[in-house]
């Protein structure tokens, strides 16, 4: 009789815990790019308000 690794038998806890990781792993790399991606849109609507008063600060300048 030869011996199954957990690996090669689909129904041993091994198998099923590593599909449900996948899962979960899936959503902590969904989470963290969603907050990657509010940080981003952060950084350019602060770019756009110094950029602003940086032009009205030159508009200052030239009166």
């Amino acid at each position: 009789m030869s011996e199954q690794k957990n690996g090669d038998n689909p129904n041993s806890n091994k198998a099923k815990n590593t599909t449900q990781n996948r899962g979960g792993a899936k959503e902590k790399r969904k989470a963290k790019i969603m907050g990657l991606i509010k940080q981003l849109i952060t950084l350019v609507s602060l770019q756009q308000v110094i950029t602003h008063n940086l032009e009205r600060e030159v508009e200052k300048d030239d009166q």
